[in-house]
């Protein structure tokens, strides 16, 4: 599995976790039951409002027992989701599709976040717009990944074609260095990278809020689970939904709840998200529905699964229609 922006952004969160991971309000085997949920999510701070509808009461009102499990690396996650050792899980939207791709039974029923200005795409001084770049060298943190993806829609709104620029994979964390020394004309990055990239000079060509909706952050469930409760998936993301409310209002007590779960500072875990959408239930509902707006699932879903096909990382394209539970949002209304 790659690593992606989430991870890295707060790097800081690794030298704070005791062994490969922990597993924060956790339950005892046996106690289980019947309306249990267990939830595996990486240190992407998007993510940590779940924490908040725990320590507010919100899952114990609604009859729920939920086990939130907070791991290290993107790839545990999505292994134990894989396994079948958790019911559901957080993650990118192309996260979602690999692994419907790969044959997990999975239905996306929530967005999380999307970025809207926080992955960035910066220039040397000599580049002044995405035009400039035909001929030139441009770097994303990986490969075949979201970020890969993100370029070439720039590309393209710009006129350009993937194969106008050279295309190489650098560490977001690296960029900086690479503009300094000409390995680069232009790169993918994300803050404190970008703050240190445009320190130096380097400018800012454009960034997720001209896609909005192109790197995106979901919640899918085990597609048994969805089918045999769908009332208890349901109480979760409606608990989301509280968390968020509940952090707006309570900004300080909310902020509280997520640092001890992390284990990283208020102050850390506000600049992190910063750049970032966390959808309403209405924006929820619109995201599910097929239009030709980069928010929409339908929309990115289609050009990451068309991209995936072109680059031979899947070999059939994936049915949308039946990975997406929007039903889950709109009962809520």
């Amino acid at each position: 599995m790659k690593t992606n922006k989430y991870t890295v952004c707060i790097g800081l969160v690794a030298l704070l976790f005791v062994g490969v991971g922990i597993t924060l309000w956790q339950l005892s085997p046996n106690s289980t039951s019947h309306n249990s949920i267990k939830i595996s999510q990486d240190s992407w701070p998007g993510y940590i409002h779940s924490f908040v509808a725990q320590e507010t009461g919100c899952f114990k009102e609604e009859g729920l027992d939920v086990e939130l499990t907070l791991v290290e690396e993107v790839e545990d996650t999505i292994n134990q989701f894989k396994e079948g050792k958790s019911d559901a899980l957080f993650g990118l939207q192309s996260d979602a599709l690999m692994l419907a791709a790969e044959g997990v039974p999975l239905k996306i029923v929530y967005i999380a976040d999307f970025s809207n200005g926080a992955d960035v795409l910066i220039g040397t001084q000599g580049i002044k717009t995405i035009s400039d770049l035909k001929g030139k060298t441009v770097s994303v943190d990986l490969l075949n990944d979201v970020n890969h993806i993100l370029l070439i829609e720039l590309l393209r709104m710009n006129g350009l074609a993937e194969s106008d620029v050279n295309i190489i994979p650098v560490p977001a964390r690296h960029v900086p260095q690479a503009l300094a020394e000409g390995t680069i004309d232009a790169g993918q990055t994300w803050e404190p990278y970008q703050s240190q990239a445009m320190a130096s000079g380097n400018r800012v060509l454009a960034s997720t809020r001209d896609v909005p909706g192109m790197v995106t952050d979901v919640l899918m469930f085990n597609s048994e689970l969805v089918e045999k409760r769908p009332e208890d998936v349901r109480k979760f993301v409606k608990c989301l939904f509280h968390a968020l409310k509940f952090r707006a209002a309570n900004e300080n007590e909310a902020y509280a709840i997520m640092s001890k779960a992390s284990n990283v500072s208020p102050g850390s875990l506000k600049r992190a998200i910063q750049g970032n959408i966390f959808p309403n239930l209405d924006e929820n509902i619109r995201g599910f529905e097929k239009t030709g707006d980069t928010t929409s699932l339908f929309q990115t879903g289609q050009i990451i699964s068309d991209f995936f096909i072109k680059k031979g990382v899947i070999e059939k394209p994936i049915d949308l229609e039946t990975i997406h539970a929007s039903e889950i949002v709109k009962s809520l209304k």
